[in-house]
């Protein structure tokens, strides 16, 4: 819920359906990757590469609209909001994967397999899981709204998330031994984001500013180009490193300040504003989608279409308009049941 009197940011929106549209690439195109290959010149190699930073946009989103300055957070609403979504839909999944072993002839799970399945929820949840630790500590995050301390606090984040991590193999034992004395708490790359985000959102609207991040942002996509025409294998591409860490780093924060200051003087279309609140659930659902496609569909579709790559993009779309069809029709039950509950709040109470 937002804040009254809050202006809406146009260029979030656009960020919030891109990055969901990146997801659902990168998860379709899950389908069609061989850890053991080598990627070099494969198309969905390469989609499966570049579209990882979509879930640090979504923690740059999250930073920059939850650590605005005249933003007023409620832990209440937004905690048991995100919790109710998780529990309703690792439930669902659960469901649906008792379902699928049923009609396929594999043993079902056990109740308590079951509840240990839904506490743990499916793979995409732990972006979920996160959100509710995230709001746990946002009474602290919450005191970097000014930007003076959220620019200190962002290079101090980057150099314990970046520099130092990556350093540390380099470094005499003697160095080492000082900085694990002196670093009482590590910063992890989520809460990094989520708090870089913030800080690109209270960044000035400048030209120079802008040709910085458009040249950060190429340097990203070349990093990425050259891990994969060298990586021997692609999961050793997806270890980490810190080619793999920059290039996510330049090509999400230049992609995030490029938005927006291509955004200033601009509205959200009604079609971009409705997907930029369903976003959130085309993110759950889409699972709910591959699966169904990766089960029913797939196997004829590939002896038909054996292109990898043009699987990925055409099933892309499709999975996404399913997901946000979806995700619509939640939107409006949701809607539905605040007007109910609005309506029978004003409804004066009869007299006894």
């Amino acid at each position: 819920m937002s804040t009254p009197g809050l202006n809406r940011l146009s260029y979030i929106d656009t960020l919030k359906v891109l990055a969901a549209f990146m997801i659902v690439l990168l998860h379709v195109s899950a389908i069609y990757v061989d850890l053991s290959a080598t990627p070099k010149g494969e198309l969905v190699y390469f989609i499966n590469t570049i579209v990882r930073p979509g879930l640090l946009i979504f923690m740059m989103v999250s930073g920059a609209l939850l650590l605005r300055p005249q933003y007023t957070f409620n832990f209440k609403k937004k905690f048991v909001y995100i919790a109710k979504i998780y529990a309703f839909w690792s439930a669902f999944y659960v469901a649906f994967g008792q379902l699928a072993h049923a009609a396929s002839g594999k043993p079902l799970l056990t109740p308590a397999e079951m509840v240990v399945h839904w506490v743990r929820g499916p793979y995409h949840f732990w972006y979920l899981a996160m959100l509710l630790g995230l709001y746990i500590f946002m009474p602290i995050l919450t005191r970097l709204k000014d930007f003076q301390t959220l620019n200190y606090f962002v290079m101090l984040a980057f150099v314990l998330a970046y520099v130092i991590p990556y350093a540390r193999p380099y470094l005499p034992d003697c160095v080492n031994g000082f900085i694990s004395q002196m670093t009482i708490f590590n910063v992890g790359h989520i809460l990094f984001f989520f708090i870089f985000g913030a800080w690109l959102n209270m960044l000035p609207l400048d030209k120079s500013l802008l040709r910085l991040t458009c040249f950060f942002f190429i340097v990203g996509l070349l990093l990425t180009i050259y891990q994969l025409h060298t990586a021997k294998s692609y999961d050793l591409l997806l270890a980490d490193s810190p080619l793999k860490a920059f290039a996510q780093l330049f090509l999400s924060g230049g992609l995030f300040y490029m938005l927006r200051y291509a955004h200033q003087h601009h509205k959200s279309a009604e079609r971009t504003l409705l997907l930029s609140k369903c976003s959130l659930h085309i993110y759950v659902t889409s699972a709910f989608v591959i699966y169904l496609y990766q089960y029913l569909i797939q196997p004829y579709w590939d002896a038909l279409v054996p292109y990898p790559g043009l699987s990925v993009l055409i099933w892309s779309v499709v999975v996404f308009i399913i997901s946000a069809g979806l995700a619509y029709m939640v939107f409006l039950k949701d809607r539905w049941l605040k007007r109910h509950r609005t309506e029978k709040a004003q409804k004066p109470s009869k007299a006894k």
